[in-house]
């Protein structure tokens, strides 16, 4: 197994509930309908320049000057990051690689429950990724 270079911050491990390596523990998780927390999520980040809200096939998505970085699928929030980051959200148990179809799971793209909190903290990360991409 390789080493895993990237590590989470001990602020996204605080939202999403896990207790950082220092042993501090949080507040805990406030689970919230998935609906309401992509609208909110979606409100947040349309304020961004380049970002905008599409929707297809029943899907409502985020994307940043064309690029896709987040949308709703089935009652999660699906975020496109560094592979990197992806292995660190499975390996904490935040989330889970993003399979399309059973056994095929994607490189960049993580499938997240939460808070409301670490949706908006993910999205921005999947957001900056995007605009470093354009």
């Amino acid at each position: 197994m390789r080493p895993n270079r990237h590590r989470m911050s001990a602020n996204l491990k605080r939202i999403a509930g896990r207790a950082p390596r220092n042993g501090t523990r949080p507040s805990g998780r406030v689970p919230v309908a998935a609906d309401e927390a992509f609208t909110a999520l979606a409100g947040a980040l349309a304020r961004a320049d380049g970002v905008y809200e599409t929707r297809r096939l029943g899907t409502r998505r985020l994307a940043f000057r064309g690029r896709l970085f987040a949308m709703s699928y089935e009652g999660a929030l699906l975020v496109r990051l560094p592979r990197a980051e992806v292995d660190a959200l499975v390996e904490e148990g935040i989330g889970r690689s993003f399979e399309p179809d059973p056994g095929r799971a994607t490189r960049e793209w993580a499938s997240i429950r939460g808070s409301e909190d670490l949706w908006l903290a993910l999205a921005r990360n999947a957001m900056e990724f995007a605009r470093s991409a354009v």
